[in-house]
């Protein structure tokens, strides 16, 4: 048989459960929050930039270099490209406020050019090298054209305005990294 409580003992008992339950939430609060703090400051650990990456981060998949307030993505890690041949004169100065053209079967390609130059550059546009049978510009090299050519061996050159990457990404991204002085 139960006994009998008053009014007020039950006031009291329900009073003293909802501070055990308060305080049950209020740690698991406090814990989570200090849980989620420590884990995200040790995992930050592991992504910031050592100087073999001269100042580009590993971010997720991609490497990121910020400037001021700009972020510049890249597929390949600065190291990656090392060792690829470069003959190259051109710096960031020689894209600013120029139109920059593009020629490239791949759009990733493209997109990882346009999305780093095309800030500097007064506009970023597909282009022929030379006569084409598509509905783009035909451009030589009086303009700043960059041509990508799917190779086996990668390898940049430049002749007058034109830049040569012949190669995969890592070539384009090595292309990115001298321009922007990081190899």
């Amino acid at each position: 048989m139960r006994k009998i409580r008053t009014k007020e003992e039950l006031e009291a008992r329900s009073k003293r459960n909802s501070r055990i339950v308060t305080a049950l939430l209020l740690i698991i609060l406090l814990g989570s929050t200090a849980g989620y703090a420590f884990l995200s400051y040790a995992g930050g650990s592991e992504q910031k930039t050592n100087s073999s990456n001269k100042g580009v981060e590993n971010i997720g998949d991609k490497w990121v270099l910020k400037s001021g307030e700009q972020n510049f993505v890249f597929t390949n890690s600065p190291t990656s490209s090392d060792g690829i041949p470069i003959n190259l004169k051109f710096s960031l100065q020689d894209y600013t406020e120029k139109p920059l053209y593009i020629v490239s079967d791949s759009d990733v390609i493209s997109y990882e050019i346009s999305s780093n130059l095309g800030r500097f550059s007064n506009r970023v546009q597909s282009a022929c090298y030379g006569k084409c049978d598509k509905n783009l510009p035909e451009k030589d090299c009086t303009d700043n054209l960059i041509v990508w050519k799917q190779a086996e061996n990668n390898s940049i050159v430049q002749k007058d305005n034109c830049v040569f990457i012949e190669g995969n990404m890592r070539a384009v991204d090595a292309f990115l990294y001298k321009i922007f002085k990081i190899n």
